[in-house]
């Protein structure tokens, strides 16, 4: 898989339009929802005025959306305006837009250049980086997709200013997630830092974005050490896929749920001393606002439907210390039952 340019904040303009120049004869298209549309379309063709030119495709909000029928439905107005293989694609958006735009680039004429323009914390710190591409199916997470790299992630940290706080909370998430797969330091700092904007936020976007692209460039197609991106990822998108429509389960906070989860498996298995495990117990869940469990039975059917299972045996990311992870670990679902029944229990 190519390696995307990533480039970041308002230095690296100058670098982004020299890419853009060269589309300067092409047909161009931006595909935003509602929300980007609204709120940050206009911000971006002020940094790049020569875009207004664009072809804008607009699809409704949300993770519903991520979804084969938006795929149809964008590829018939790509087709309509003739969209060549030399055209090129812009997803400015979210984790959705990201995911879905880039499934849409790699399927049409069998595969055009795409940008991303993640405009939220949690698509700047993960979902735009690494040329994972997908949509839903049948209410499973990511089930259909693509390895398939971006040409250009540019990363603006101003359109965080346009967030609402609970998206920002969940891009704090996989900023956890990160420091406790690889950073011990990252993880020290987070536990004293608060969920707002400044300095020091877009110092953690750097250092996670630094992360995700050296283990990417390790292990392209998940073959050994990315599997340890997702950490808390098994139970959390199962988590997500039963509360699909309820916004106090997005994707952040079912990864922080699934984090205490799997740290708690990874205790269970002596992987995980008693004290590290309380420290990330106690820590996610005084920074989070994390709802109760209450369909543990249908979280652990979608458990079984992940995409990481081998040989019906349900596969996890452990750890044995912060910033140290390990990959392909089989585990029962009486632990995954246990684990969920744990963290409940933390509600009482």
């Amino acid at each position: 898989m190519k390696k995307s340019i990533i480039l970041i904040g308002a230095d690296s303009f100058s670098d982004a339009q020299v890419f853009f120049n060269k589309f300067e004869k092409e047909k161009i298209f931006i595909i935003v929802d509602a929300n980007t549309n609204k709120f940050c379309l206009d911000i971006f063709f002020s940094f790049f005025p020569f875009l207004k030119k664009s072809i804008i495709l607009e699809i409704e909000a949300g993770e519903l959306h991520k979804s084969i029928s938006t795929i149809i439905a964008l590829s018939n107005q790509l087709i309509k305006y003739k969209a060549e293989k030399q055209s090129l694609l812009i997803n400015l958006g979210g984790g959705v837009i990201s995911d879905l735009g880039g499934f849409l680039a790699s399927i049409l004429n069998r595969g055009i250049r795409y940008v991303n323009i993640p405009t939220t914390l949690l698509s700047q710190v993960d979902a735009s980086i690494g040329g994972k591409t997908a949509v839903n199916f049948n209410q499973i997470k990511n089930k259909l997709g693509f390895f398939y790299a971006p040409s250009l992630v540019l990363i603006i940290p101003g359109f965080l200013k346009t967030l609402h706080k609970n998206e920002l909370i969940s891009g704090f998430g996989e900023i956890f997630k990160y420091s406790l797969i690889y950073d011990k330091r990252m993880w020290n700092v987070l536990k004293k830092t608060e969920f707002q904007l400044g300095s020091i936020l877009e110092d953690l976007i750097s250092k996670s974005v630094i992360i995700k692209e050296n283990i990417v460039q390790r292990d392209p197609f998940d073959d050994h050490v990315r599997k340890t991106l997702n950490f808390g990822h098994t139970i959390g998108h199962a988590i997500e896929s039963v509360y699909f429509l309820d916004s106090k389960f997005n994707h952040g906070i079912c990864v922080v749920i699934g984090m205490i989860c799997e740290s708690y498996i990874s205790n269970k298995l002596n992987y995980l001393s008693d004290s590290t495990f309380l420290e990330i117990q106690k820590t996610l869940f005084s920074k989070f606002s994390l709802s109760k469990i209450n369909n543990i039975e249908d979280v652990l059917f979608f458990i079984k439907e992940d995409k990481k299972n081998k040989s019906n045996k349900v596969n996890i990311i452990t750890i044995s210390e912060i910033g140290k992870a390990h990959f392909d670990v089989f585990v029962s679902e009486d632990d995954l039952k246990e684990s969920l029944i744990f963290f409940n229990s933390l509600h009482e």
